[in-house]
């Protein structure tokens, strides 16, 4: 029966960083079997390293598509965007806010296979966000809103004075002064008419 090698007697353990402790386990297994099956293993090893790097985080669904990026607090105004120039399709979103540290975000953007209806949405992947928005605005370009809606958490909308939705420039914001500072997800419902196709 083998005895597998102990890890704390293994003088050589400290110095291994934590991304390489998986292959120097592995190494220390695989000491007494066959070369064949140590290169396979290696091989294996090799391409699981590999596979985060060769996988793309944003999703790409036919019609839809989901995009990470982190929303950073700070003083100073910042923006995300997403420009479909195959669609002539544009969605922006705008911010500002407070607490903590850097979150993951999504923006899912999403257009029937006629390229008649289009939606662009912002929201925190679980619906919890720590962070204190001072400023958000989402706009889009290329279609008309035909509605909007924010939440400040999940399903649960914000009250109507919190936001406002411009139809004629396309885009939903926050209200001065009475936008609460909460938001998990703000979206925009657009449609493309027969004279812009």
């Amino acid at each position: 029966m083998r005895v597998l090698p102990s890890l704390k007697t293994t003088s050589s353990f400290s110095e291994v960083a934590p991304t390489g402790f998986l292959l120097f386990y592995i190494r220390k297994l695989l000491g007494g079997v066959s070369s064949a099956f140590r290169i396979k293993m290696r091989l294996l090893t090799l391409f699981l390293l590999i596979l985060p790097c060769l996988t793309d985080p944003d999703v790409e669904d036919g019609n839809s598509k989901d995009i990470y990026f982190d929303v950073k607090p700070g003083n100073d105004i910042k923006h995300y965007e997403h420009i479909d120039e195959t669609h002539d399709f544009m969605c922006k979103f705008t911010y500002a806010c407070q607490g903590g540290t850097n979150e993951k975000w999504m923006m899912h953007v999403d257009r029937s296979s006629d390229d008649r209806e289009f939606s662009c949405s912002i929201e925190r992947p679980g619906g919890t966000s720590y962070l204190f928005f001072q400023h958000f605005k989402l706009e889009v370009q290329g279609v008309q809103i035909d509605h909007a809606e924010a939440f400040s958490k999940v399903d649960k909308l914000l009250r109507p004075e919190e936001y406002t939705i411009s139809k004629t420039e396309n885009y939903v914001m926050h209200s001065e002064g009475k936008f609460d500072s909460t938001m998990s997800k703000v979206a925009i419902y657009a449609i493309r008419s027969h004279d812009e196709l």
